[in-house]
């Protein structure tokens, strides 16, 4: 086995266009490994929708979305792990890409890959990639806009050589609602691995609406922060530093006056909650 799918779902309804989307993927060398937490076995995905082999994990008890992942990582058979949510899914997937992409992975020569980021608007991909940056590496400074939970693919021995995801985003206590993937790309980066970008397979997932969910995106730059500032005391000093004025910079001009103090807030207390602290704050503190 090669490559191993991992999806974490919470609403097995999530699923119906991830799985659309994968219709040309017709390979021995693929499995989908799904952590199912709704208590309600898919039996559907056996038959022809889903032409890989495919694990149904069930948990008895909802579990953190890290712990999910890494759930499903430890019952992966493949060489590699492709992390995707259950509302993320591949847009135009071509054979030949994805092909390309196993050919790559078969060689074993590299670590970690990440696919384009993106959604749909007007039936359009729009990319989360600068397409000026297409051709710079992944470093220090820039991996946020990049990667994210759902376009990783990491090689399975590494992954489980530094843990794991790190103990934080949605379902669990903390006010997180992202933040593992950061730390982990840290994590990989200092260690002297490559990052390499695989633009040809896209992944598209629904954006959030902050006039309409306010609430999730300050959680959402709560665990940002919180990534960066966990991560603050491996970087350089350089990287500490721009981290550091990145941080208040944005904060200052990317929003309106009055949303502008409670993102500043959440992100100010997140960063120095995670480079001093080390665990993120629950909902009850």
């Amino acid at each position: 086995m090669l490559l191993s799918l991992i999806v974490c779902t919470l609403d097995i309804n999530n699923l119906d266009k991830l799985i659309d989307s994968m219709s040309c993927i017709n390979s021995k060398y693929v499995e989908f490994i799904l952590v199912n937490q709704t208590n309600k076995k898919v039996r559907e995905l056996q038959n022809e929708r889903l032409k890989v082999r495919f694990v149904e994990v069930m948990t008895e008890t909802r579990i953190p979305a890290y712990a999910a992942r890494n759930l499903g990582a430890y019952n992966a058979n493949g060489t590699y792990l492709f992390f995707i949510d259950d509302d993320a899914y591949f847009y135009n997937l071509d054979s030949v890409y994805f092909e390309t992409l196993l050919g790559i992975l078969s060689k074993k020569d590299e670590t970690a890959l990440i696919a384009q980021r993106g959604e749909v608007i007007d039936r359009c991909y729009v990319s989360h990639w600068k397409s000026d940056s297409d051709d710079k590496p992944v470093t220090l400074y820039n991996f946020p806009r990049y990667i994210i939970e759902w376009n990783l693919i990491v090689e399975k021995n590494f992954f489980q050589s530094i843990g794991g995801f790190y103990n934080i985003g949605p379902g669990s206590k903390h006010l997180a609602q992202c933040g593992e993937v950061f730390i982990f790309t840290v994590d990989l980066l200092k260690s002297g691995k490559l990052l390499t970008k695989y633009k040809d397979i896209k992944m598209a997932h629904p954006s959030l609406n902050i006039s309409k969910n306010e609430k999730k995106y300050l959680l959402y730059l709560y665990g940002l922060a919180f990534a960066v500032g966990v991560s603050v005391p491996k970087l350089t000093l350089s990287a500490k530093v721009y981290w550091i004025v990145r941080f208040i910079s944005s904060i200052i001009i990317k929003f309106g006056l009055t949303f502008r103090f409670k993102a500043f807030k959440f992100s100010f207390v997140a960063f120095f909650d995670g480079m001093i602290r080390g665990t993120p704050r629950t909902h009850i503190n």
